[in-house]
């Protein structure tokens, strides 16, 4: 900290960006780490889950099919989330947040009546 001061500590502005540079890189990567950890679970979970909902000989095709959806939904999932939560064109407010919640709520209380 004593190389980028001066006496009239004109220089300390550089330090503070120093500081915070190095915080928000610190925030950024344990950011990434959960979401990496969030997918290496729910990866880890779905494959054994994936196996048994039907006959054991197509168990591997099923994988691969699940899997599959993942690529389409890294293309269309920023597409399709952007027409939900993001208002049109010159609109101040975004009055339509909470409509994709209430389709995976749905989706969810659907799947868990059955």
């Amino acid at each position: 900290m004593i190389l980028f001061t001066t006496a009239d500590g004109k220089n300390r502005i550089v330090t503070f960006l120093l500081v915070c540079g190095i915080f928000c890189l610190s925030g950024l990567c344990n950011g990434m780490i959960a979401v990496g950890a969030g997918f290496t679970f729910l990866e880890t979970v779905a494959n054994p889950y994936t196996t048994v909902l039907g006959h054991p000989d197509y168990a591997s095709s099923r994988i691969n099919l699940a899997q599959s959806f993942n690529a389409i939904g890294w293309i269309l999932g920023p597409l399709l989330g952007g027409k939900f939560t993001l208002a049109a064109a010159g609109a101040a407010t975004n009055d339509r947040l909470y409509v994709p919640y209430l389709v995976v709520a749905g989706i969810i209380a659907v799947m868990a009546g059955h």
